[in-house]
């Protein structure tokens, strides 16, 4: 998935290269790269005032550096390099302390490497990009998944306190009939009274008159 400002997670690199001059021609000042490898596009696409960070495991990391390093050439400040092992370490945590700024949007590209993890570490990536990082970044990568074919979307109202609906909400609005879409009523809400009210405030926050499964 991709979009001008969101996420990608797709096998053809072509895709990126399409969609992140998009998003920073539109204002995105900040481009994550996970699992970068031997990427080099911080390089051959570096842009005024736009930061590139690169995260893989540190033996990547070193081994780049060793390769580009003989090059001489090479523009080694082009892009920050955030070490991680996506099995252990939280590579939000890792990306802030390198400077990533949360409250600012970010083109988060993730090439090639979910093969690579366990289910759990891929789910964790995932919701981690989803939770913390920019809500345009979330909404973006709903709207591309959208462009290319998506057309389910499950969620519930104890997902982020209703936080997920809402952004869903935004990302679909002018194209309801494009998904199938399914929201869940808490447990604590399932009462006839409660389910109605709660399912309408749902309905709210994903500003459509219905749902296609509840």
């Amino acid at each position: 998935m991709s979009s001008d400002n969101g996420v990608l997670i797709r096998p053809a690199p072509c895709t990126a290269f399409d969609h992140q001059p998009r998003a920073v021609a539109r204002g995105t000042r900040q481009v994550v790269i996970l699992g970068a490898g031997l990427d080099t596009r911080a390089a051959r696409l570096a842009s005024p005032g736009v930061h590139y960070f690169e995260v893989d495991h540190p033996d990547t990391q070193a081994d780049k550096r060793a390769r580009i390093a003989a090059l001489g050439d090479y523009p080694v400040a082009a892009a920050g390099a955030v070490p991680c092992d996506f099995e252990r370490d939280d590579f939000i945590d890792r990306l802030c302390a390198a400077g990533l700024r949360l409250d600012e949007p970010a083109f988060v590209i993730w090439e090639g490497v979910a093969y690579y993890l366990s289910e759990a570490a891929v789910r964790a990536t995932l919701r981690a990009v989803a939770d913390r990082c920019h809500a345009a970044s979330a909404i973006a990568a709903l709207r591309r998944g959208l462009d290319l074919g998506m057309t389910h979307i499950d969620t519930a109202e104890m997902y982020g306190s209703g936080a997920a609906e809402t952004l869903i909400g935004q990302a679909i609005r002018g194209r309801r009939d494009e998904v199938f879409l399914v929201s869940k009523v808490l447990p604590s809400n399932a009462s006839k009274r409660g389910t109605l009210a709660a399912c309408d405030r749902s309905l709210a926050r994903l500003q459509t008159d219905r749902l296609d499964c509840y």
